[in-house]
């Protein structure tokens, strides 16, 4: 998700809001790598609703094809990346507008 964006713009990035702690974590690892600057840019939001329109954003879902694939949809949003458990179980999915 961070080398999505670069620190000179403004895209917001909105955060399924089902999955606990996720802005805590999204908050440290950005401040961790030295981008804090994304941190004002981040949004909650709940992937069962329809999806906040925006020119340019990225979305963070957990991984839930039945459900965030429409919503990804209907936003124009595509999927970029999915990230997996070390079991290889999928957990959590980008998506880029």
């Amino acid at each position: 998700m961070l080398a999505r964006t670069t620190r000179d713009e403004s895209t917001p990035i909105y955060l399924d809001s089902h999955v606990q702690w996720v802005d805590w974590f999204v908050r440290f690892y950005a401040t961790k790598n030295g981008r804090a600057d994304i941190v004002p840019r981040l949004h909650e939001f709940d992937p069962r609703e329809p999806w906040p329109d925006a020119r340019r954003a990225l979305w963070l879902t957990a991984y839930d094809p039945a459900r965030h694939d429409r919503g990804a949809a209907a936003a124009g949003a595509s999927l970029v990346a999915t990230a997996k458990e070390p079991d290889g179980e999928p957990s959590f999915t980008l998506f880029l507008k």
